[in-house]
């Protein structure tokens, strides 16, 4: 590594990004105090779950048998760069010690060029572009805990939307409710006019547009690109894989949250120290998983039912909550923070045009899916997971203690300060 090959991509509040030798990256802690084997953890447990593909299952450290988690129930290696952890060299250290001290950190796959080999006998023309987008949450409502003064605002508006309403008022209103859940929808017309309205009004679920690796401000919404990555949403399964599994961990809500924290089960227990040493969930218990089912509303099923069905199924969920031990309750917290992480992941979708019409295929671990547009066109492309970072068990309580003036506030932008109707 020279130093001509060092350079800051992106920083965040958490993770500084230095490009390496390509086609590397350099993801960095910029928390000193933060034990090294905790970080990114969850990118270390996808790690992890790519080298025993071949046996299919994963044991953490804390894990029985009867607790393995399969990978095939989460959202696939295939989309998963490789990542290693490692001590960080002498130069770096060197050039940004003031800043970042901590002598551990991920060497990461540069997913916004050519990560996956492109295929024998495959010849390309022009460059590689890529796209980020957040999905965000798939769903309005996934759970019957939702307090019946949240409830109205809840089933009207995604999380997303709320948050954003909460946070910048009114100049959040330009924001369509439609614009992150349109791309769970599989319609690839309406994930392609989603994505060039993106690109002409720099908002929504694209958040980045690169051309060889190098960050652009946008690209032009009369180009091909939006209908190259809306072909490949449409034909890969990860965004389905990830609405699952949004669904499958999060049986809570923030409200579900609160009401598991102030149980008298978990007075003793030091809840942030517990959740804190797990880097992936476990399988919940028979009983835990009977409960979940209980308490976990079908998707668009909260915004259409009599508000009173909405109560009794809160309260029926309320009292399977009553009956489960504290080893189940933190199981649940656990796989809320699983599924928050889970909400905010970026897909990067990097393509280049091939030089001759080929048959389509889809993205495997060791090579790049091609997709063909209705223009005639054919496309290598790769899908990378990225930004799957754990949230910090200090969520929980954050979260739990924000969300009535949160909601309150979003409300006053949404619904004009009137009180939401139950």
């Amino acid at each position: 590594m020279t130093e001509g090959c060092l350079g800051l991509v992106g920083e965040g509040s958490a993770h500084a990004v230095f490009r390496a030798h390509p086609p590397m990256l350099w993801r960095v802690c910029k928390e000193p105090q933060r034990p090294a084997a905790q970080i990114l953890s969850l990118e270390l447990a996808f790690e992890q779950w790519a080298a025993q593909a071949q046996r299919g299952v994963l044991v953490s450290a804390s894990m029985s048998k009867s607790n393995r988690v399969s990978v095939q129930e989460w959202l696939g290696v295939e989309f998963m760069p490789r990542v290693c952890r490692s001590v960080l060299p002498k130069l770096l250290l060197t050039c940004f010690e003031t800043s970042y001290a901590l002598r551990s950190g991920l060497f990461v796959q540069d997913v916004t060029r050519n990560w996956l080999p492109l295929g024998p006998g495959k010849k390309v023309t022009g460059g590689t572009f890529a796209v980020e987008l957040k999905p965000k949450q798939a769903d309005k409502a996934r759970s019957w805990l939702i307090d019946p003064l949240k409830a109205s605002i809840k089933a009207q508006f995604s999380r997303f939307l709320i948050t954003q309403a909460a946070k910048l008022g009114k100049s959040s209103s330009h924001a369509s409710n439609s614009d992150h859940e349109v791309l769970f929808s599989g319609n690839k017309a309406s994930i392609e006019k989603t994505i060039r309205v993106s690109f002409s009004r720099q908002v929504g679920p694209v958040i980045g547009c690169f051309v060889e690796g190098n960050r652009v401000p946008t690209f032009a919404p009369t180009s091909s690109i939006a209908a190259v990555v809306a072909s490949v949403l449409e034909r890969e399964p990860v965004l389905k894989r990830l609405r699952a599994a949004q669904q499958e961990l999060d049986c809570l809500d923030v409200d579900g949250v609160a009401v598991i924290l102030a149980s008298r089960k978990l007075v003793d227990f030091d809840i942030e120290a517990l959740l804190g040493c797990r880097a992936v969930g476990s399988k919940l218990s028979a009983k835990a998983k009977a409960v979940a089912e209980i308490c976990r509303c079908p998707p668009g099923l909260f915004s259409v039912v009599d508000p009173k069905v909405r109560q009794a199924c809160r309260k029926l969920a309320l009292s399977a909550i009553g009956t489960l031990d504290p080893p189940d309750l933190l199981d649940l917290l656990h796989n809320w923070l699983v599924a928050l992480a889970l909400d905010d992941v970026s897909l990067v979708v990097t393509a280049t045009r091939l030089m001759l019409p080929t048959s389509a295929r889809h993205q495997t671990p060791s090579q790049m899916g091609i997709v063909t547009i209705k223009t005639g066109e054919a496309y290598a492309y790769a899908i990378a997971l990225i930004d799957v970072s754990p949230k910090s068990p200090s969520k929980l309580i954050d979260k739990a203690k924000r969300e009535a003036d949160l909601s309150q506030r979003a409300s006053a932008v949404l619904v004009g300060g009137r009180r939401p109707s139950l």
